[in-house]
């Protein structure tokens, strides 16, 4: 196969949705593939799977199979999980499908169970949170805060306190 002899880097504005994608799912499989600091890397590089291509020969392929290089709504998943990253071994997607085969081969992953919260204001119940996002938006706390507010106690400005349930 040959190379994508185009720009890529700092000008990927130039490139197109699709091709930027390819750009950059190339970079993640290297970080799952090669980087031991990556949370996923259990998962791959730790039990040898290694991406055989370079990133410009990803993009060529891209640009040969897929039809509407201005939507970047696909993914690049492999077709044999227990098999590197190679031309023969990976296929275009939807991000639905990619999703819905991760969840039956791997379970539902545990950051996706919600995990529901009671909310206090001036120390009396006030209401329960099905989703701890959702309280947390609902009393007005930024996302960055959130653990704080459950572990120390910590009270908001307008009298809410939070509980995990």
């Amino acid at each position: 196969m040959k190379e994508y002899r185009g720009e890529i880097g700092r000008k990927l504005q130039h490139i197109g949705p699709a091709l930027k994608h390819a750009y950059y799912s190339h970079g993640s499989q290297m970080q799952r593939c090669y980087n031991k600091n990556n949370p996923r890397y259990k998962s791959y590089g730790a039990k040898g799977i290694k991406v055989e291509y370079t990133r410009r020969q990803l993009i060529q392929w891209v640009k040969e199979n897929v039809k509407n290089l201005n939507d970047p709504n696909f993914v690049i998943g492999r077709i044999d999980h227990e098999k590197n990253y190679n031309f023969k071994n990976i296929r275009i997607e939807t991000k639905h499908f990619s999703s819905k085969e991760r969840v039956e081969r791997l379970g539902s992953p545990s950051k996706y169970i919600r995990k529901k919260m009671l909310i206090m204001k001036n120390g009396k119940e006030f209401m329960t949170a099905l989703d701890k996002r959702w309280g947390f938006r609902f009393c007005g706390i930024k996302s960055n805060n959130t653990s704080r507010y459950i572990n120390d106690g910590i009270i908001t400005k307008s009298g809410y306190s939070f509980k995990g349930v």
